[in-house]
């Protein structure tokens, strides 16, 4: 299962109930993941299985069913912060910090300039906290889901995209944007933003980077920037 796919899941996991009764429902996530509601020999169960959709639109399960007696799915909705924080820190570590060091090898430094290391610390550490603030941001309302505009309402007080403050929409959809986010871009950005200063992007640098702390930054700056806030 992909980041994505689990934040998905993760998001909606508390609105799918395992049945109490006979009735069996289906919800499909991303379509790529159907979630059935189902009883095994009269007990209740939560079935997840991957597909994906063929040229002609028809659907190609890929082998295998995740099967969850309720206490199982209880305990993963527990335990579903954890999850992706841990994804996080995968994504941090095994892909952005590589594709980084791997893009600033392409390049021909310039002449090193005799900054101090701490100064230069800070602002290669400033300028990614913005970055991913702006990257956040344009992720959330990418990933938006507004039920006035599904509804098409003509009153904008009916949209969730109007009203719903900077706060709620990180709580919402900030862990589903952080896996969304376009990385490859976002380092060639910071690379174009900081060309002067990339003799110090070496991997003990990079490495000293608590890139969690980085993000947690980004998304305070995220809810400091609502117009709407109340200080």
């Amino acid at each position: 299962m992909s980041p994505v796919l689990w934040q998905s899941l993760a998001n909606r996991i508390e609105l799918i109930n395992v049945p109490s009764s006979s009735t069996e429902e289906t919800y499909v996530l991303k379509d790529a993941l159907m979630i059935s509601t189902v009883f095994i020999e009269n007990v209740s169960h939560i079935t997840c299985h991957r597909y994906f959709e063929q040229k002609d639109f028809s659907r190609k399960f890929i082998p295998g069913t995740c099967v969850m007696n309720e206490n199982c799915w209880l305990e993963l909705a527990q335990i579903r912060k954890r999850i992706t924080e841990s994804a996080m820190s995968m994504v941090f570590d095994c892909i952005f910090r590589k594709l980084l060091l791997n893009e600033v090898s392409k390049i021909t430094p310039n002449v090193v300039v005799n900054t101090d290391i701490s100064e230069v610390e800070s602002v290669l550490t400033t300028s990614l906290i913005e970055l991913f603030y702006e990257y956040l941001g344009s992720s959330i309302t990418d990933v938006f889901e507004c039920f006035g505009c599904t509804q098409e309402y003509a009153n904008q007080l009916g949209h969730e995209c109007v009203t719903m403050d900077h706060e709620t929409r990180l709580r919402l959809y900030g862990d589903l944007a952080f896996f969304e986010m376009n990385f490859e871009q976002l380092i060639q950005d910071f690379i174009q933003r900081n060309i002067q200063m990339l003799n110090y992007l070496n991997p003990m640098f990079v490495n000293k980077w608590d890139m969690l702390s980085i993000f947690d930054s980004a998304k305070s700056m995220y809810i400091a920037s609502d117009p709407n806030r109340l200080y």
